[in-house]
């Protein structure tokens, strides 16, 4: 009951407050019905709920144009606007209502939340969030390159596609029910939401704290320890207004800034397909965390087999196993978050401890394995 009742009272509070607008549209008809291009996703700094979402296309010089498609936000955030058949970029604006995850209290947006995107005609969902209103600061000139370009470095930042991802409700069932990185985008908009509590100025100036500390290649510089103080302070057990179910060490939402590791492990050689097991310890740099995804390790392999993992400092091992067999190619690909302030080599990844078996439970002989790691 409590949690939900009192999000449910807040924004009756909230509709009090601010006051509401409705609007309607819809119904109509006829024989032949023109081509049209959806645009969906959720609204989320908090928990919106009422407002407005505006979708204007952008011309090739970066400037807004004609407004395509409005959709009012629905309680949880979620909107849905159907637009004419359109391609290139277009950019997305909210308004509205939300409950501030930090302080229990309904905060009003006036000022446009905005995401960026190139849209290719079809149906697609995005997030409007925090993290894409920063990818549209740093675009600066919304052209179609700026709008990849500057989403692209703001989702190596906080190690999440700020754009497609779709945070979750950040409530332990939500939770639960989210993919990984549904989860840490939910963690890190609390986060945010903390910041500013506990710096006592606004979201839109933590936003542009962050827009002029992020620098070209992705580092932050002197945001990162309060964005940290903040997550210490929003996931401490003590604190009763995180409703997250996480703590310190369950997300990946601390892991922002600093650079990724993609070490990818390579058999080679002539074997059947018939590979059962293979187990393999990954060395790694202590400054490197290999990254948790839901519902296992942010492991991703060809071989269609089931990953048991395990990871502490310094070491990653993998065991990869498969009934019906697989053959050489890549079995394994492995993303891990580099420390921030801390200077790692692809070298730093070495291969230990291999060992592989046929499905009869069989030692396999002449494959080769190679271990490759780019930094980025």
């Amino acid at each position: 009951m409590s949690r939900r009742i009192l999000y449910a009272l807040l924004v009756g509070c909230a509709l009090m407050i601010v006051g509401c607008s409705s609007g309607g549209g819809g119904g109509g008809g006829g024989e032949v019905t023109a081509p049209t291009t959806g645009i969906s996703g959720i609204v989320a700094e908090g928990i919106y709920s009422f407002g407005t979402v505006n979708i204007y296309a952008l011309d090739n010089a970066g400037n807004k144009g004609a407004l395509l498609g409005t959709s009012s936000i629905e309680s949880e955030g979620t909107f849905s606007a159907s637009l004419p058949y359109t391609t290139g970029p277009l950019l997305v604006e909210a308004t509205g209502v939300y409950l501030d995850e930090a302080t229990g209290n309904p905060i009003a947006r006036t000022i446009p939340l905005r995401a960026a995107l190139n849209c290719t005609g079809s149906d697609v969902a995005v997030a409007v969030t925090p993290l894409t209103e920063m990818a549209v600061q740093k675009a600066g000139t919304l052209t179609a390159v700026n709008i990849d370009d500057a989403n692209a470095l703001i989702s190596s930042v906080f190690k999440i596609p700020c754009l497609s991802t779709l945070p979750v409700l950040a409530f332990a069932d939500e939770m639960t029910a989210g993919t990984q990185d549904q989860r840490d985008y939910a963690v890190m908009l609390a986060v945010l939401s903390q910041m500013a509590a506990d710096l006592r100025t606004t979201e839109d100036d933590i936003i542009s704290a962050f827009v002029n500390d992020i620098a070209t290649n992705g580092t932050i510089l002197t945001t990162l320890t309060d964005y940290q103080n903040a997550m210490a302070t929003f996931l401490d057990t003590a604190n009763p207004f995180n409703h997250t179910g996480e703590v310190v060490g369950s997300t990946n939402a601390g892991a922002i800034g600093g650079q990724q590791a993609i070490t990818t492990l390579v058999l080679s050689g002539t074997s059947p397909a018939n590979i059962g097991d293979v187990v393999v310890d990954i060395i790694l740099p202590t400054t490197a965390t290999a990254r948790i995804r839901f519902p296992g390790w942010n492991v991703s392999t060809d071989t269609g087999g089931i990953i048991n993992s395990a990871f502490s400092p310094g070491i990653f091992t993998a065991d990869i196993q498969s009934d019906t067999g697989f053959g050489p190619g890549t079995i394994l690909v492995l993303v891990t978050d580099i420390e921030p302030g801390t200077t790692v080599t692809p070298d730093d990844f070495t291969l230990e401890n291999l060992s592989m078996v046929d499905t009869a439970g069989n030692p396999i002989t002449g494959l080769t394995a190679t271990l490759s790691t780019v930094i980025r």
